[in-house]
């Protein structure tokens, strides 16, 4: 069955920024909580998560107002780094090669991501994101469904662009987006290698293949020939 879609998760899956988003985190965090946040929690309570569930595991109850102009500060951070490193911000190898070729083929292009509309809006004005998709149709962190692991992001991802989950490809690189992905029914779900090795990407449920970058799609292309 050919797929109709490609939708994708966004940090560590169509940018490598793991590395800068722990340090923003970090640096976000340590100051309000006394201690450096260690690599277990991380990949626990941050990443792939939404904002509101990381702010509230490490400082407690917050309300809705608290949490927005908590997540803004912390994107300053992480913002800022992006930019004294421009070498570094761009998008993966071999991505913008895949979307053209994917846009080419009629398939339908959407992003579903735990950011929220001011990162969304910073990473299109940096990367050039509205040459392959709309943003007035990312399914992204406006707090009105379950973020990930809840598959509402995808579902609406799918949604926004007219597709069925059912045939559609996902792009992850986080354990609560592979279980968003799983639990939406996406026909395809591929791993990307940047936090975690491929065979721990295959053991993880619904993950069907695993990628480095998007380099020799070839392979890719054949999901939706």
């Amino acid at each position: 069955m050919a797929l109709e879609a490609a939708l994708f998760d966004f940090n560590g899956t169509m940018i490598f920024d793991s590395d800068l988003q722990v340090r923003a985190w970090k640096v976000f965090l340590g100051d309000r909580i006394g201690r450096d946040v260690t690599d277990d929690e991380f990949m626990a309570h941050v990443h792939g998560q939404n904002a509101e569930h990381s702010l509230r595991h490490f400082l407690g109850e917050l309300d809705d107002a608290e949490v927005a102009r908590l997540e803004e500060e912390k994107e300053v951070i992480a913002r800022q780094m992006y930019l004294d490193d421009p070498a570094s911000f761009h998008l993966v190898a071999g991505l913008p090669e895949l979307l053209d070729a994917l846009e080419a083929r009629g398939v339908a292009l959407n992003i579903g991501t735990a950011a929220a509309m001011g990162n969304v809006r910073f990473y299109f004005d940096h990367l050039d994101l509205g040459r392959w998709f709309d943003i007035s149709r990312v399914a992204l962190n406006d707090r009105s469904f379950p973020g990930k692991p809840a598959p509402d992001v995808y579902l609406h991802a799918a949604a926004n662009v007219g597709a069925e989950v059912l045939r559609c490809a996902i792009f992850e690189d986080a354990l609560a987006g592979f279980e968003a992905a799983r639990r939406a029914g996406a026909a395809e779900i591929v791993g990307l290698t940047s936090s975690l090795g491929a065979d721990e990407l295959m053991a993880i449920p619904g993950v069907t293949r695993t990628i480095d970058d998007y380099t020799g799609a070839a392979d890719l292309l054949g999901m939706f020939a």
